[in-house]
């Protein structure tokens, strides 16, 4: 049966040496791959130059420039991110081994259709992040990484576990006042999104309501995307993009 090693405790580890993700000469073959597709972009030009050969942070990035569609090397993408699981990893690089074990769960679940090794990753990732402060967390929320579990339970047709793990944080958070709860604004985006593939547009208007309360946004922001939805109802999708980047660079409590 497939397993993944613990997780290990924040501070644990330090001290990491490089590990080696492929051959290394398979390693250049698909760094020039995605230069290839990538040509004009001096940022992943930085990034190669900035993580050599044996540095997982550099194979993150390498693995998910592979998942890029036009590149065509998803299950390249997919060994390099097995092997990721498998390193070990100090404190401060936990938000980096959440995001390769998203990508890793989500790429599993879309390329091999295998539920339950994604899930388990996703929910690695969830240990990881949970283990991080606000203060630490630069590009993750929390519920987003919890929240992404909800959708490969949808599609692989485990929705009663989807919506009983919902119900289970409604309730942990119920009576918690906090400026931003990203666990409880991405399950009602998921219940939003779900609504939408029922074809209940009405359904998923109102479940992006209730999302509202629990987005990190200032006062000011509250106000005008509110102005733009009861307003003008017929931009309520409109509004509702509006909202989404108007939480990305606020700060969450939750």
């Amino acid at each position: 049966m497939f397993e993944l090693p613990s997780t290990p405790k924040f501070g644990e580890k330090e001290n990491v040496s490089g590990y080696e993700p492929v051959e290394k000469s398979e390693y250049v073959r698909l760094v020039n791959c995605v230069m290839e597709k990538h040509r004009y972009c001096t940022g992943a030009k930085r990034c190669f130059l900035g993580f050599p050969y044996g540095h997982w942070g550099g194979a993150v990035t390498l693995a998910e420039m592979l998942l890029d569609a036009s590149v065509k090397e998803q299950k390249a993408a997919i060994k390099i991110l097995r092997t990721i699981v498998a390193a070990e990893v100090s404190s401060d690089e936990f938000e980096s081994m959440a995001k390769a074990l998203c990508m890793l769960g989500e790429a599993v679940w879309a390329q091999e259709g295998k539920a339950d090794e994604a899930l388990q990753y996703l929910q690695k990732a969830s240990e990881y992040i949970e283990q991080l402060s606000v203060f630490e967390q630069l590009n993750l929320q929390k519920g987003e990484v919890w929240a992404k579990r909800l959708y490969v339970l949808a599609e692989a047709g485990r929705l009663e576990q989807a919506m009983q793990e919902i119900e289970m944080k409604f309730a942990q958070y119920a009576g918690v006042k906090a400026r931003g709860n990203s666990y409880l604004y991405y399950a009602c985006l998921f219940k939003a999104w779900l609504a939408e593939q029922e074809g209940r547009k009405d359904k998923a208007k109102q479940c992006l309501r209730e999302a509202f309360p629990y987005g990190a946004m200032s006062i000011e922001r509250r106000k005008e995307v509110r102005k733009y939805w009861y307003m003008y109802p017929e931009y309520e999708d409109q509004s509702a993009i509006l909202f989404e980047k108007g939480i990305l660079f606020s700060t969450w409590e939750i």
